[in-house]
């Protein structure tokens, strides 16, 4: 668990540099091919994060949860058991999300997986206005 956690961290701190080296190149670059390219990278980076979450969910026992805060990237996976009223809760700077456990959500030991992700400097690859830039939030339910 440990090691699969250390792995994480330092290629999220290794992708958040390359995305503030992206979006430094990207902000002396205007066309349109550039912010297409941008948005792609984004959305692979997306992409991983759901991949990566699974990879750290394999590790966690029924009741816990690994946490990994950086400067510009925050996740927590967590697996729990399902029961009448529960909510998966995380929080992350200014980003709070309340996800209700369902038990379509479950997995076949009534065990709810899930991951939250905020990135604060993705949003800049995604938008084309370089004035609007906030945090992004990926939730992925591991089944």
């Amino acid at each position: 668990k440990k090691a699969a956690k250390t792995k994480v961290e330092n290629f999220m701190k290794t992708l958040s540099n390359a995305i503030d080296t992206q979006t430094k190149v990207s902000k002396g670059r205007q066309c349109s091919e550039s912010k297409m390219d941008n948005l792609e990278a984004a959305t692979n980076i997306l992409n991983a994060t759901e991949d990566i979450a699974r990879t750290l969910a394999s590790t966690l026992e029924v009741g816990s949860k690994t946490e990994i805060k950086l400067g510009n990237i925050s996740m927590t996976v967590m697996k729990k058991q399902l029961s009448d009223n529960t909510v998966s809760e995380w929080e992350a700077g200014d980003i709070k999300v309340n996800l209700p456990d369902q038990p379509n959500i479950a997995q076949d030991d009534s065990s709810v997986t899930v991951s939250f992700t905020s990135y604060n400097n993705l949003g800049s690859l995604m938008t084309s206005n370089d004035d609007f830039i906030s945090p992004v939030l990926s939730v992925n339910v591991i089944k």
